[in-house]
């Protein structure tokens, strides 16, 4: 019984030839625009706002998370710092929707921006370990 070797069509290649173009593609724009951090913080609102108890902007509100793969620096030892500052970028977001304080500033006309952050580093924060960060007004 000898195997038969059949020519593939023209559009079956030329489907295939679309399908892995456009699947590069889509890599190509999740990984040059980011689009990790705006889904994330997307969830972040939509979290806060439905699912979320409000607080009063006085309060101090707790964010969760976990330190995954892509959060670790090169050794994989402990979460990158410059990840340290896109988890309160989160926290931050959170906050203000919990709070109600960014609809509050929209409504009269405002916007946001961050004029500091301060970040103690009191312990590492492992490969796989929960997190919490926690965000206050200070007067």
């Amino acid at each position: 019984m000898d195997p038969q070797i059949r020519p593939v069509d023209g559009s079956a290649m030329f489907y295939y030839y679309v399908a892995v173009g456009t699947l590069s593609s889509l890599v190509f724009i999740y990984w040059s625009l980011d689009v990790h951090y705006f889904l994330r913080l997307g969830i972040v609102y939509v979290n806060a706002r439905l699912f979320k108890k409000q607080t009063h902007v006085l309060d101090s509100v707790k964010l969760a998370g976990i330190c995954l793969t892509t959060d670790v620096d090169h050794l994989l030892s402990h979460m990158n710092n410059a990840r340290f500052l896109r988890e309160i970028d989160f926290a931050r977001a959170d906050f203000y929707q919990r709070t109600g304080l960014y609809g509050a500033i929209r409504s009269k006309g405002g916007s946001v921006l961050q004029g500091s952050s301060t970040i103690r580093y009191r312990k590492f924060i492992t490969l796989f370990s929960i997190y919490h960060i926690q965000s206050k007004v200070r007067i």
